[in-house]
């Protein structure tokens, strides 16, 4: 019998779930230090805090790493601010600013946003906290629920 050969196109395969694995925060401390998000430049006009987040989560992506974007607002009124969550089996939820690597602790609505080494000048206190699975160069994102 003949068999009927059909070609598959991308838009004609199923969309694959991607699979994570569960990383330490050692693995994590690894990613980051073999990552260079960090040494990008930031521009006002061009390449912001989301900019550095989405490049982020994309990298980490690629390496199987699970991770989202947190956007949050200030109660001052100042621009907000993006930065990148990941989810580690040892240590639990870690915020990563993608900017210097450093990382944040305390990210709760009420309380100023400051890194844990004490690196930066806080940013203000927190007045709302948004998750977002992805998003894009063009700042378009996609809300996501931990």
């Amino acid at each position: 019998t003949a068999q009927k050969r059909v070609a598959l196109t991308a838009a004609s395969l199923p969309t694959s779930t991607p699979t994570y694995r569960s990383i330490a925060w050692i693995d994590l401390a690894d990613f980051l230090a073999s990552d260079h998000t960090n040494w990008n430049k930031y521009d006002l006009n061009n390449y912001i805090c989301l900019d550095f987040a989405v490049d982020l989560v994309e990298n980490s992506r690629k390496q199987n790493i699970q991770a989202w974007i947190v956007g949050v607002d200030f109660t001052n009124g100042e621009t907000g601010h993006a930065f990148v969550a990941f989810e580690t089996s040892d240590r639990g939820i870690i915020y990563v600013e993608p900017q210097g690597d450093n990382t944040y602790s305390n990210v709760t609505v009420g309380n100023p946003l400051c890194d844990d080494w004490g690196k930066y000048e806080c940013m203000g206190v927190i007045k709302s906290l948004k998750y977002y699975l992805q998003c894009d160069h063009k700042h378009y994102c996609t809300e996501y629920t931990p």
